[in-house]
């Protein structure tokens, strides 16, 4: 059996990576599929914003799957499975955010963002630490229209943690350490802080839907094709949240 050493240049294997992604061939296929994944954008990013019009969403994301891994499997970086996988993350991702484009259009789709930032914003403390993980702060509507604001918070966040580690080293002269216990008790509350934050977000999806099909039912007629639409997105979506409720039942009770 013949065996291989590293080149000169590298003297551990924790090198090999900064290598690699060093090499001008790796960076050139890096350019070439940023260049390919930006003319991917460029044709098929229309289709998002007719949505509110064509209401196909399993239809797009079929297309998006589809063209996204036949426009950048040739470039040859990533196998089928990951780039495949990089448009199916993104798709699951934004998929509440995409049903409520498509019932509700770009002005609902805001009205939902500024809900669940009100919703947030107006929690008390006990609410706040059980949703932990979604910071309205950190909301993109947020982020675009108070860049300034956000710096400003984040710099007196890290201020404040600067001397909080500072009081702890003087108090304790050590940081503690947390046992296995401690860190199951975490992993359990964070996924119910993963639930809960979906199920804040369905419930205020569904909310001007509801309002909708209330009124269109006042003269169900005229609006029969209408009210269906209504009833399938809303049926859709209270499935979700049974799931999510039966799941959190569950957590809770292990």
């Amino acid at each position: 059996m013949d065996y291989l050493d590293f080149i000169s240049a590298i003297s551990e294997r924790g090198q090999i990576k900064s290598f690699i992604e060093s090499d001008a061939g790796v960076q050139q296929q890096e350019s070439k599929l940023y260049s390919v994944f930006a003319a991917w954008w460029q044709v098929h990013a229309p289709s998002l914003s007719e949505l509110p019009k064509t209401k196909k969403v399993m239809e797009l994301r079929a297309e998006f799957l589809s063209s996204f891994v036949e426009s950048l499997l040739p470039v040859g970086l990533l196998d089928r499975f990951k780039v495949a996988g990089v448009v199916a993350s993104w798709w699951n991702e934004q998929r509440y955010e995409l049903r409520t484009l498509s019932e509700s259009d770009f002005g609902g789709l805001v009205d939902s963002w500024i809900d669940t930032i009100k919703d947030a914003l107006e929690q008390d403390e006990d609410e706040k630490k059980k949703q932990a993980k979604f910071d309205p702060l950190n909301h993109k509507l947020v982020g675009r229209l108070m860049p300034d604001y956000l710096q400003d918070i984040a710099e007196a966040e890290a201020k404040i943690a600067e001397l909080e580690q500072q009081k702890e080293a003087f108090e304790q002269g050590e940081e503690a350490e947390v046992d296995a216990e401690e860190g199951e008790e975490s992993e359990a509350v964070n996924i119910v802080k993963d639930l809960e934050t979906d199920l804040k977000y369905i419930k205020n999806l569904i909310k001007e839907p509801k309002k909708e099909l209330k009124i269109l039912k006042k003269t169900p007629l005229l609006k029969k094709d209408k009210i269906a639409e209504l009833e399938a997105f809303i049926q859709e979506n209270e499935a979700d949240i049974a799931e999510i409720e039966a799941q959190l039942e569950d957590v809770w009770k292990v």
